[in-house]
């Protein structure tokens, strides 16, 4: 009976001692820097990478990761993470898990899936808005809590978020203004195909006025209506005396942007 355990036994040892050796002896950090920068160069992206190094099986440790586009740095991230299972490979599934730091929060990424497909949910909480590269450069400054969730489904992205607390800078940009001072909480959905995002719920609430945003981008290009609706109660009319042209009726104000973001 122990001779029979033995040979059953022997493949799935002497294959978990290969694996152990490939990661540990065979697999210089560089190769696994080269793969991640070459995939990121794939979709368009640049990719720095700082002090990448493998921790226990299977397991990758990064202490800081800038993403660009362009020239541009739009992401950092800090304290990376990522771990997978090669077993699941040779099933022909996936499941890789990463965490990492981001603007003072926290990145929870999954990815699970097959060779043919893929479906992926990433948690984000207590991100600084002001902390964000990204947002710098459009041009939007001030303080505010975000908390999102982003779900793939192999076909699309759907996209929630929420600002909380929000303690942002009015915005001033090639001679468009929107009052952001004004309002505390944003709430958005919105879905991502491709190079197309299309905006389902953008909203901002503030003391006695409302604001949503409509349309969507494409390659880039944003094509969006905001629409501003103070309430009677509202007492700060005057900080909307820049956005008198669009005033469409009293009380309602509908401001159409075209505009290149990215």
């Amino acid at each position: 009976m122990k001779r029979i355990i033995v040979i059953l036994t022997a493949p799935v040892f002497l294959f978990t001692i290969l694996l152990l050796s490939l990661w540990y002896i065979a697999i210089p950090e560089v190769f696994l820097e080269d793969i991640l920068v070459n995939k990121a160069e794939e979709r368009g992206l640049s990719l720095s990478l700082h002090d990448l190094s493998k921790g226990r099986p299977f397991k990758i440790k990064i202490t800081a990761a800038e993403v660009g586009v362009k020239g541009k740095k739009i992401l950092s991230l800090q304290k990376i993470e990522l771990s997978t299972n090669p077993l699941r490979f040779l099933l022909k599934r996936m499941l890789i898990k990463m965490s990492a730091s981001f603007a003072s929060g926290f990145i929870d990424l999954e990815i699970v899936g097959n060779w043919e497909s893929i479906v992926a949910n990433c948690r984000l909480s207590k991100i600084s808005v002001q902390e964000i590269d990204y947002l710098k450069v459009q041009g939007i400054t001030g303080k505010g809590e975000l908390y999102g969730n982003v779900s793939y489904t192999g076909k699309e992205s759907l996209v929630n978020v929420l600002i909380q607390n929000a303690e942002l800078k009015n915005l001033f940009v090639h001679n468009f203004f929107l009052p952001l001072e004004l309002f505390d909480t944003i709430k958005g959905v919105a879905i991502i195909k491709r190079r197309e995002i299309t905006l389902s719920s953008v909203t901002f609430e503030g003391k006695n006025i409302f604001a949503r945003i409509k349309g969507g981008i494409n390659r880039g290009i944003a094509k969006l209506t905001i629409e501003i609706m103070p309430e009677p109660e509202f007492t700060k009319m005057d900080q909307l005396a820049l956005l008198k042209q669009y005033e469409v009726s009293s009380g309602f104000y509908s401001i159409p942007v075209n505009k290149k973001i990215f």
